[in-house]
């Protein structure tokens, strides 16, 4: 029940997803990863935990990656391919 969002999580990610898996949380647990919220550049990939390590390089960023991990972020859906935020309709309605 709990949300956990990591700031500059992207070189981690693989790590990351190994340790919450590791300790018991499921490998289907909803995951978004964003890059540059709020400039032009911005994009969000959605997924589950187990794919959060590919997920985080196909951002392909030198920005700041921002992970948000939970059950809260089921209604994204699954887009492991970087798309603009205005495309992730449940986001944006939740900003």
């Amino acid at each position: 029940d709990t949300t956990l969002v990591v700031y500059m999580g992207g070189r981690t990610a693989a790590a990351l997803a190994a340790r919450l898996i590791g300790e018991g949380l499921s490998p289907s647990t909803p995951v978004v990863c964003a890059k540059a919220l709020g400039r032009p550049a911005e994009a969000i990939v959605a997924g589950r935990l187990d794919r959060l390590a590919g997920m985080a390089e196909n951002l392909n960023s030198d920005d700041p990656v921002l992970i948000g991990i939970g059950a809260v972020f089921a209604g994204v859906g699954e887009r492991e391919e970087a798309v603009p935020a205005a495309e992730l309709p449940a986001l944006a309605a939740s900003a």
